[in-house]
Parts: structure tokens; C-alpha cells; sequence
């Protein structure tokens, strides 16, 4: 059964505020076309709205529903976003085309990603906001796209054995320039995966160097991607819209093949809830009944905004190991001393001299103390007071 108003919502369900609720009615709204109706909007604080949007990137979406509700004044500010938005995507869309025309003459094999593709998939390319460019290309080119880069004015920023090389240029020019798809260390089973991502690829046209996955490729790879900000920080709600959205344009998607490909990513668990959840918030006329494994990822995808935050991903691994009530002492004493001591497992997916070497591990940890206790003192004395004063929320 499903549940239609959001008073019935706010009734039924716990730990997602009214504000969070409407956000999720603003965008449903958004992806249909359709404006607010103003009796649902009703008691809400369209202000803290505003910030909860700006959050998780998607102001520009929640503005469309209400063009017709607010006041002239207040609907200025959220007008300003769409335009903001709109303004942006057009000036990195332009680069973007540049960049890869340029990559053409050079015989560069390069393939957009992420978010360069998906907002085309929306109702309007102002709906998904983009705070970058993220590209793909032949690693071998690493130092010639460098200075491709700097001729155009780009300087250069990130670390030297990143997978990717961040450009930047005013007024908005970020862009992403990935020699692998995944940095070694991040997941030993997602780089094994796509270590030789071009034999995966589909030529845009013949003879072109533009490629492209396959809707099922793009599918897993977008899974991927969002897997990796939710172990790590988290990552917002807009992931979920981006799955109605995917699935809303691409109908007919071989699933049996993207389970399979999800299964030795080791992420079908994480697809799989996401992709129900989306469905129960976006794929229907009437919200439908969310589950506790639901709540759970909603209220932790509220928590961590369009990237994850620290806080957010402090208070998700405190409750999921207080297993509900008040967060004990003891629990907050086992969270600090697994941040400390992370498991081998961890260790040796993040480092490669660990994968080589396991035996360095406890020197590692002891390592790990140190640059806690000195380099990164006051970060850490910050997270420390952060988790001893969280109570359940």
C-alpha cells in the first residue's frame, strides 16, 4: 500500500525531518512536471528547505515546482540557482566539447563520465547541477593533455599519484581528467575491474576517438562510482534520483547482466537496496512503504549531502553499531579504536606496500597514531570531540 500525503508521511515515519520530506515532494514534482501544490507545503520552513537543497546540489531542481507558490521575493533567491545551474552546465558542456575536439586532432581516445552524461537524461539539464567535468582518457597521454591543459590558461591541482588530474579555470572551469577509473587503492576489486576499461568501450563513431559504455556499462559504472562516496562519506539523496532517472530513459536494461557485473564489483547488496529505495520515492504515483533497510539509507543519504560528509558517515557507523537506542560510551570507544586500528583488510586495499608486504601492517597502525597525535592534530582532536559528544538523533 502506498502512502500519499505528507501528513501521512511525517505520521508514519520517523527520523527524516518534514524539510526532508519535502525535498523528496519537491523533486517528484520536478521530474513530472508538475508545480507544488501550496496545502503541502504547509508548516515547512522553506528556508532550512533551501539549505537542505543547496546540500545535496539539487536547488535547482526543487525551485521549478515552486514557481507558482511563492511570493515574488522568496522566489528570487531560488530562481537565482536555476539560473546559477543552467549558466554553469552551459559553460562546462562548451569546454567539455572543446576539450574532447581537441583530443580528436591529437588522437586521444577519451569517454565523458558521470554527470556530463546524466543531466542530459533529465527533464531539464538545469535539474542536475554539475560542480565539475569528469573525463576519461589514454593514460599514456598523461603529460601531453597536461599541456593542453596549461595552454588554456588551466592550472593544475590534486596529488601527483591520484587517478586523475584536476584542472581549474575561472569563473567555473573544474575538470576531471581520469588516467584510470578507479585508484588502486581505493578497492583492489573495482581497479581489477577496470584496469583495461578501454576493452569495455564503444566507439562513438567509426574512426572517431570518442567512446562510450553500453547503457548496462554506464549502469554499473554509476553504481560503482556511488558505492565508493557511500563507504567512504557517504553520498546524498540525489544518487537515488539518479537511478529513476537512468532507469526512466533506459527502459529496457539487460538487469541479469547488471547483477552479475555488480556481483564481482562486490556491490549488488548496496545496488540493489539503492535501487529499491529510488523506486519507492520516484517510480510511483503515491510514495511507497519504506522498509527499516530504507529509513536506514534515507536518513544516512540525508545525512551526508552531494558527497558525503565525515559528520554524516560518524553518525551512521555509531548508530548501525548501537543497533538502535542512545549511543553508549562503549560504543563510541569501539567506533574510535576501529578509526585507529582499521582492519588488515583495510590497510592493504588502501596501500599497496601492505598488499605486498602485509607483515608492515602494525607499523602502519603505529604510523597511523602518529600522523593523528601530531600532523593532523587539530583535525583529529575536532573528530574526537565530535563523536564523544554525539547522542542519538
Amino acid at each position: 500500500m502506498g502512502i500519499g500525503s505528507l501528513e501521512e508521511i511525517f505520521v508514519e515515519l520517523k527520523g527524516v525531518s518534514r524539510e526532508q520530506w519535502g525535498l523528496i515532494y519537491l523533486t517528484r514534482c520536478a521530474l513530472r512536471g508538475e508545480d507544488a501544490e501550496p496545502e503541502k507545503l504547509a508548516g515547512l520552513d522553506l528556508q532550512r528547505l533551501l539549505s537542505l537543497a543547496k546540500k545535496h546540489s539539487m536547488n535547482a531542481m526543487a525551485a521549478r515546482p515552486l514557481r507558482k507558490v511563492l511570493d515574488p521575493e522568496t522566489m528570487l533567491q531560488w530562481k537565482k540557482a536555476m539560473e546559477k545551474a543552467m549558466r554553469k552546465n552551459i559553460l562546462l558542456d562548451t569546454e567539455r566539447r572543446i576539450l574532447c575536439a581537441e583530443m580528436e586532432v591529437r588522437g586521444i581516445w577519451y569517454m565523458p563520465l558521470k554527470g556530463s552524461i546524466l543531466k542530459d537524461l533529465y527533464p531539464t539539464m538545469d535539474m542536475r547541477q554539475m560542480s565539475d567535468q569528469d573525463i576519461l582518457y589514454d593514460a599514456s597521454y598523461r603529460e601531453e593533455i597536461c599541456r593542453m591543459f596549461l595552454a588554456r590558461g588551466y592550472t593544475q591541482e590534486g596529488r601527483e599519484d591520484s587517478h586523475h588530474d584536476t584542472y581549474h579555470k575561472e569563473p567555473v572551469y573544474n575538470i576531471e581528467m581520469h588516467h584510470a577509473l578507479i585508484e588502486e587503492g581505493d578497492d583492489i576489486h573495482m581497479a581489477k575491474y577496470y584496469r583495461n576499461v578501454k576493452d569495455r568501450l564503444i566507439p562513438d563513431k567509426p574512426g572517431g576517438f570518442g567512446h562510450h559504455f553500453t547503457d548496462e556499462d554506464f549502469y554499473v559504472y554509476m553504481t560503482a562510482h556511488a558505492y565508493r562516496h557511500y563507504v567512504e562519506r557517504g553520498i546524498g539523496i540525489r544518487a537515488l534520483v539518479d537511478i529513476h532517472v537512468y532507469e526512466n530513459k533506459k527502459p529496457n536494461l539487460d538487469w541479469s547482466y547488471i547483477e552479475k557485473e555488480c556481483a564481482k564489483l562486490r556491490i549488488d547488496g548496496y545496488e540493489k537496496r539503492s535501487r529499491i529505495l529510488s523506486r519507492k520515492l520516484f517510480g510511483s504515483e503515491q510514495i511507497q512503504e519504506l522498509d527499516e533497510g530504507d529509513l536506514d539509507l534515507l536518513i544516512y543519504s540525508f545525512d551526508a549531502g552531494t558527497h558525503g560528509s565525515e559528520a554524516g558517515f560518524i553518525d551512521h557507523e555509531l548508530k548501525r553499531m548501537q543497533k538502535g537506542g542512545k549511543i553508549s560510551f562503549w560504543t563510541k570507544i569501539r567506533f574510535l579504536f576501529r578509526r585507529l586500528f582499521p582492519s588488515p583488510e583495510w590497510m592493504m586495499q588502501k596501500n599497496k606496500k601492505l598488499r605486498q608486504h602485509p607483515w608492515m601492517i602494525p607499523f602502519a597502525w603505529i604510523g597511523r597514531l602518529f600522523r593523528g597525535a601530531f600532523r593532523r592534530r587539530e583535525h583529529t582532536v575536532k573528530e574526537l570531540r565530535y563523536i564523544m559528544d554525539t547522542e542519538e538523533k
